[in-house]
């Protein structure tokens, strides 16, 4: 898992999504646990974005935990079946959900 502290009102990361994106389990300042599925219909090729992951929290410094589910992807959302070469040469790629973390983005500082 990863933890990170950040001052606004919201907390999204950027993050490559794909064929191997899981769900997410998020813990804001020790609150109940949330799920954020990383998958979307758009998820049968490999691409940046910004994902959200809390919103709405009151202004000022807070504590994000965050957890990779172990559980496969939903590709039942997909809007077509997956084509990219390098995914269907290397199925053992999918076996574990991933996420491509490479930066957080804290809204509303």
């Amino acid at each position: 898992g990863a933890t990170c502290r950040f001052d606004g009102t919201a907390l999204g990361v950027l993050t490559n999504v794909g064929p191997d994106s899981g769900a997410l389990s998020i813990t804001i300042d020790g609150g109940a646990p949330m799920r954020v599925d990383l998958s979307d219909r758009w998820c049968y090729y490999w691409r940046s974005t910004i994902v959200v992951l809390a919103s709405g929290l009151e202004r000022g410094v807070h504590k994000a935990e965050i957890r990779v589910l172990d559980e496969a992807p939903d590709r039942s959302v997909l809007k077509r079946p997956i084509t990219d070469a390098n995914y269907l040469d290397h199925p053992h790629l999918s076996i574990t959900p991933k996420l491509w973390l490479m930066w957080f983005v804290a809204i509303g500082a």
